[in-house]
């Protein structure tokens, strides 16, 4: 937890200093459009490998390659436990709306950038546990479900390609750390 808040208030000032340039002539603040992405998320611990969907607006330029945007991911995985007599069936989903960050590299092309950004994570995670009762002579089930809302970051890199002066394929690869299920992702997408 404190390694969280640590990077999240480095991140904080980052873009509290890349803030400081919006009053600057240059700066386009608005909207550029949209991507629509999917891809792979891989949840810490047992949670594994899920289908991750989402968008993230283009909010505009603060400064020459230093753009905004804010983006909402969703994700959900199920799985099974078995063992100790009993079986378990467990549900963990996250959705996160981030808002950040990021430094397009000069270049033509494939254009590469790096992105980051501070988030609002609303994780659930439910489950389900039965086992025989040797005493009843009865299967015995229960059940628990856990809402959190989490502060948290996400930070990495990507690369866009025009397919069409409208239309761009985008390509991102990074790390989300929210207190509840820090994840790895990597998603494909077209933004328009």
């Amino acid at each position: 937890m404190r390694n969280t808040l640590r990077l999240s208030t480095i991140l904080f000032a980052v873009l509290a200093v890349s803030f400081s340039f919006a009053g600057a002539a240059d700066a386009a603040i608005g909207y550029n459009g949209i991507e629509a992405k999917a891809g792979l998320a891989n949840g810490e611990n047992s949670i594994g490998t899920a289908l991750l969907l989402g968008a993230t607006v283009d909010l505009g330029e603060i400064a020459p390659g230093i753009g905004l945007e804010g983006s909402v991911d969703f994700w959900t995985k199920g799985y099974d436990i078995g063992g100790f007599g009993g079986s378990s069936e467990w549900r963990f989903t996250n959705i996160a709306f981030i808002g950040g960050a990021r430094y397009n590299f000069p270049g033509s092309g494939l254009a590469p950038f790096a992105f980051g950004g501070l988030g609002l994570h609303i994780a659930r995670a439910s489950g389900e546990f039965s086992y025989f009762d040797p005493m009843s002579g009865q299967t015995v089930t229960n059940d628990s479900s856990n809402t959190d809302m989490e502060f948290g970051m996400q930070f990495g890199a990507g690369a866009e390609f025009g397919v069409t002066p409208l239309l761009k394929a985008v390509a991102r690869v990074g790390y989300n750390i929210n207190g509840g299920a820090d994840y790895f992702f990597l998603t494909g997408g077209i933004r328009f």
